[in-house]
């Protein structure tokens, strides 16, 4: 018995790890590549060089995209290699490729990119905590009541019962 339950535990941690590790990367993973990025740019490296340092921190998804574009990056140049990436991270490599290419100072650009998706995402939440009480109601109305009713109702019908016995 105990067996079985150590082997579902570990199911559920060996299944539960790798979904970790092959899912999509969430809005928080992309504010923290900014954030990195933009602490990088702000003490002094090179966008390329801060491109290779924050790979190594970030989602894996986010780390393949990033090694992908350095990887271009050798053979077509930085801007262009920014300009044509794919993926979760496009919308912030699209804007360090104009950053590039006009000569515009990259850390303002990733840090005002993650403070606009950190808004974003604290927006979608607040959405979510709003609808959370309508939700609420059908389970508090079918799991609250009943046992409210006994509990108001109950020692009336216990003196019912009792005066008709």
């Amino acid at each position: 018995m105990i067996s079985v339950a150590l082997l579902m535990g570990l199911l559920i941690v060996l299944g539960r790890g790798r979904s970790a590790r092959d899912s999509l990367p969430t809005v928080e993973d992309l504010v923290d590549q900014t954030t990195l990025l933009a602490l990088a740019l702000q003490g002094g490296m090179s966008l390329h060089s801060a491109l290779a340092w924050s790979r190594g921190y970030v989602h894996s998804q986010l780390r393949r995209e990033t090694e992908a574009v350095l990887r271009a990056a050798y053979r077509s140049g930085l801007a262009a290699a920014l300009a044509k990436s794919e993926g979760e991270s496009a919308p912030l490599f699209r804007l360090l490729a104009r950053s590039a290419t006009t000569g515009a100072a990259a850390s303002f650009i990733v840090e005002s990119y993650g403070e606009g998706l950190e808004a974003d995402a604290n927006a979608a939440f607040e959405a979510r905590l709003q609808r959370l009480p309508v939700k609420l109601v059908a389970p508090l109305a079918l799991l609250m009541l009943p046992g409210l009713v006994v509990m108001i109702a109950g020692p009336a019908l216990v003196e019912v019962l009792s005066q008709f016995s």
